[in-house]
């Protein structure tokens, strides 16, 4: 795998990916279903950036939204750092935000279970939450309309577009 870690605290972490030992099942899904030079993904919620920067290796095109601003900050550095260093690099980008329903479009509400940037952040309740300790922050949230058309331009019809 052609990627460029960063932050000492994921190198762990970012070992397992190298030897395969992390979500093969997701992994083999993307090799299922994303044909190379073609498809064209979407990466919600990407945290410090494996799967996308997994895709973005083979895909035409990879874009990935997070909305936790710790993750974001690694995975939006991740993604800088392989931008320069690999071939691929060029064609997988990320924003800050989320997306959600229609009536939801707006600022709303986020929390961390654990701690922000581990991966277990969302909207309500989340795993490990801590109650009133749980840090929260406020996030933009779009349509999956607007994100598509007006931020990522991605042209209809939606064919070949894993999600």
């Amino acid at each position: 795998v052609d990627i460029q870690p960063i932050f000492v605290s994921h190198d762990r972490w970012w070992n397992q990916i190298e030897h395969s030992s992390w979500e093969r099942g997701t992994f083999r899904i993307f090799n299922k279903y994303i044909t190379p030079g073609n498809t064209t993904v979407v990466d919600f919620g990407t945290w410090i950036g494996p799967t996308l920067l997994y895709h973005g290796q083979f895909s035409k095109r990879s874009y990935g939204i997070e909305a936790d601003p710790v993750a974001f900050a690694t995975v939006r550095h991740n993604v800088r750092l392989n931008e320069n260093a690999t071939s691929w690099g060029g064609r997988t980008s990320v924003d800050s935000g989320c997306v959600s329903r229609p009536e939801d479009v707006g600022i709303l509400t986020m929390r961390a279970g654990k701690a922000p940037g581990a991966s277990m952040s969302g909207l309500g309740k989340v795993a490990q939450d801590r109650g009133a300790r749980s840090m929260t922050w406020k996030v933009r949230c779009y349509t999956l309309q607007d994100i598509f058309e007006n931020y990522w331009r991605i042209p209809k019809p939606y064919e070949d577009v894993f999600v």
